[in-house]
């Protein structure tokens, strides 16, 4: 069994039933705890943060509660599939407790990561080699305080340069190699106890401007240098103190944009707590209105949208189309779990959530980027649907111990204001061929449909009872009320050689 006990079920009406759960997930004994079993199905991974690469496909790293720093390939779906080679897709690249990752992904082998307080490495995959990075305060100076999860950031202006943060901010320009302090102590100046206080807990370098540098810390401050750590401001004085700055992010479409979250549920404290600035941190606005009672741990700017923003709060991922005025919860089959950390694949326009608790989900954002000012006005709006390769093979089973193989499509669809929907597929003669009743919630709808139609008495059904429809182009009429929406469906034939 993994260490790190926390929890522990005994059942009362089976002697030597026994459930316990740990940092590595839960363990199941029959026989009082002779022998146990993992039972991580579904998976149960704790991130703290994650990062990717710019691999095709690209790679997702990230870093674990006591179970290191791992990373593998994007495609990847969690499966037992992998058995049959003998090889989990997914490497350990570090241990302890996993912490930040940082890519250079000009060749997307060196990888800087590390566990808790500040164990930092800088690994050369391609080598195997691996260098410990680790600021340190010089002889008569007071010791450096790190957090549990020290941030580290990776300039995309140089990815030379790493700033490492403890409580005060250091920046290499080799790599790592050498270090050097741009900063005085940036906290309050910390608070005895079992753990450093008075630590730097996010730092990020605006993607427009090289040294246009913001860090936050545990104990509610945030600063701005706008050349490089020369000079340092204070813009956290206007903000709610004293609350643990979970993060911040320069906005990469205005230079004097900048996102601040704050998160006070070490205090028992649940509220939801976000800000813009438009010029610096000089003033803020609040745009958290419209989040529910949920500490906020994550805000991520749309690399290519500027209205668009990701946050991930202790239950759910939720999505502004209008900078933070509106919001709606993105949880279409993602359960509700603490969120540590978002990041967008930006060319394969990936949305990548790092939960503490269910692992990494990644969410494809082709349909948010259709979400116009405009559309979102519409009552109802279906998408266009990506055309099926017809198969004789529908509804066969193969064998008689096998499942009847189904195809299926996604009909997505947006609902200004939700309600019973009536999804109709139609021939070309606008002949019903099967509807699709749906209680549509307000935003986007994703409705599985699996290509069957009603019974035809000419047409002999598939070993599984269906029947499918056959190689044309059909209708999705999706109703809400008065209005309604097509899109239209491709069944194509296969083609040979196929």
């Amino acid at each position: 069994m993994h260490g790190d006990h926390q929890a522990l079920w005994v059942n009362p009406a089976r002697l030597g039933h026994l459930v316990a759960g740990n940092d590595g997930g839960v363990n199941i004994s029959w026989d009082d705890g002779a022998t146990w079993f993992k039972a991580n199905t579904p998976a149960v991974g704790q991130f703290y943060a994650i990062q990717l690469d710019e691999a095709e496909p690209y790679n997702v790293y990230g870093g674990l509660q006591d179970n290191g720093v791992w990373m593998g390939p994007s495609s990847y779906e969690a499966s037992y599939d992998w058995y049959d080679g003998g090889r989990y897709p997914y490497d350990r690249i570090n241990g302890g407790d996993g912490m930040q990752v940082e890519v250079d992904t000009r060749t997307n082998d060196v990888v800087y990561s590390g566990s808790q307080f500040g164990f930092y490495a800088r690994l050369d995959r391609s080598t195997g080699k691996r260098t410990s990075i680790r600021p340190q305060h010089d002889l008569g100076e007071r010791p450096l305080r790190f957090n549990w999860q020290s941030p580290i950031h990776l300039s995309r202006h140089n990815q030379d340069i790493l700033y490492f943060g403890a409580n005060r901010l250091y920046r290499s320009m080799d790599r790592g190699e050498t270090m050097e302090p741009i900063s005085d102590d940036l906290t309050k100046g910390g608070r005895a106890g079992d753990v450093p206080y008075g630590t730097l807990t996010t730092i990020d370098e605006s993607p427009l401007r090289f040294g246009l540098l913001y860090v936050g810390s545990d104990d509610g401050l945030v600063h701005v240098s706008r050349d490089g750590g020369f000079n340092w401001e204070r813009i956290s004085d206007k903000l709610p103190q004293d609350l643990w700055v979970s993060r911040v992010e320069a906005s990469r479409h205005s230079e004097g944009r900048v996102y601040v979250s704050l998160n006070g549920y070490r205090w028992d404290h649940f509220k939801p707590y976000l800000f813009r600035s438009d010029d610096y941190g000089r003033n803020w606005t609040r745009i958290d209105a419209g989040l529910p009672e949920e500490p906020v741990n994550v805000v991520t700017e749309d690399p290519t949208d500027e209205n668009i923003l990701y946050v991930g709060t202790d239950h759910a991922v939720y999505l502004t189309l209008d900078r933070g005025r509106t919001w709606m919860a993105m949880d279409g089959g993602m359960p509700s779990v603490p969120v540590h950390d978002i990041k967008v694949q930006e060319r394969e326009r990936d949305l990548v959530v790092g939960t503490h608790g269910r692992s990494i989900w990644i969410a494809d954002l082709e349909l948010i980027e259709q979400l116009t000012p405009e559309m979102v006005e519409r009552p109802v709006h279906a998408f266009d649907i990506d055309p099926v390769t017809w198969s004789e093979r529908w509804g066969a089973k193969g064998a008689s111990w096998r499942d009847a193989y189904g195809p299926s499509v996604d009909l997505a669809f947006w609902s200004g204001s939700g309600g019973s929907a009536g999804i109709r597929i139609l021939d070309r003669d606008g002949n019903v061929l099967a509807e699709l009743p749906h209680e549509a919630a307000r935003g986007l709808n994703f409705v599985e449909y699996d290509l069957s139609v009603a019974a035809d008495s000419l047409v002999k059904p598939a070993d599984d009872g269906k029947t499918y429809l056959k190689p044309g182009t059909y209708t999705v009429r999706i109703t809400i009320g008065e209005h309604s929406s097509d899109a239209e469906l491709a069944v194509e034939e296969r083609r040979r050689g196929r």
